[in-house]
């Protein structure tokens, strides 16, 4: 009985010391988690950065090329209507500026804000109009980083948590397995001798 006792504790000993996962393993994995976290959003804050760029480049040349030019050309057809004798802007101010009349200045008012809202219309709708894909892009972008930050997050996740779990299985097999070879000395010693 004792052969069959020790073979037996020798062969659990021997399946036990298969795998071992040492202590700093989890230490590394939970530091690699931190790691991808910051990973990601640094690589939020670049695509951030980026799309940041684009529109800013956007406004620009909305503010300072495409405004000044819709503006240049409104101002271009008014100036041909005045010099065909139709009705226009430069007509109506030049009325206004020449009649005593409140009539003339109210009307040439009212006729400038028309025109100011119709460019402000106009230079808003081309904003819209440009910034819009930028803005859609960018946010796929960061829904597919983000998707793809949170699997790899996950997965270490889970790996950390099978590292621990098989951490404490393996202490509790090596606890397990000094309790039998404890108990195999103790009927070593109690067992009769032949």
């Amino acid at each position: 009985m004792n052969k069959k006792i020790l073979v037996l504790i020798a062969c659990l000993f021997l399946t036990a010391s298969c795998v071992t996962i040492p202590k700093a393993t989890v230490s590394l994995s939970r530091a690699i988690e931190t790691d991808i976290k910051a990973f990601h959003q640094a690589h939020s804050n670049i695509v951030k950065l980026f799309y940041s760029k684009l529109k800013s480049e956007v406004n620009s040349f909305i503010d300072n090329v495409y405004a000044p030019d819709i503006i240049h050309e409104i101002l271009q057809s008014e100036l041909m209507l005045y010099q065909n004798g139709e009705p226009s802007l430069y007509g109506i101010i030049l009325l206004a500026g020449t009649d005593s009349s409140q009539h003339a200045a109210k009307e040439a008012l009212s006729v400038m804000v028309e025109l100011q809202k119709a460019v402000y219309s106009e230079i808003a709708s081309k904003r819209r109009e440009l910034l819009e894909p930028i803005e859609n892009e960018e946010t796929e972008a960061l829904n597919a980083l983000n998707l793809s930050y949170q699997n790899t997050i996950l997965a270490g996740n889970v790996l950390t948590n099978y590292l621990i779990s098989a951490q404490k299985v393996k202490e509790a097999q090596k606890e397990a397995y000094q309790h039998l070879f404890d108990a195999a000395n103790l009927l070593k010693e109690i067992a009769p001798k032949k």
